[in-house]
């Protein structure tokens, strides 16, 4: 869906897609999540630009909170959601 749309353009890379796979299922198992993202990590993690995450959330896409007035983070389970959707597992 999200991928289709290309908001997620990463995720059309399959060894990419492997990975974040294996990411989920470890998040699942509890072996590894942390709380929340900073923009910043996600954008890591997605391998987009902190630019294409701001726009993400301020479109509404992506929920996430203030800690601030300027430091904006993202729920790790809105990030595992968000990319179980873009991977179509919802």
């Amino acid at each position: 869906m999200l991928l289709q749309r290309g908001f997620l353009p990463w995720l059309a890379n399959q060894e990419t897609r492997d990975i974040l796979m294996v990411e989920i299922e470890r998040a699942e198992e509890g072996k590894f999540r942390p709380a929340a993202y900073s923009i910043n990590k996600l954008a890591e993690r997605w391998e987009i630009s902190g630019t294409q995450i701001r726009h993400l959330i301020a479109s509404g896409k992506l929920p996430a909170f203030k800690l601030g007035e300027t430091l904006w983070r993202i729920r790790a389970e809105t990030v595992e959601q968000f990319e179980r959707d873009a991977l179509g597992l919802a």
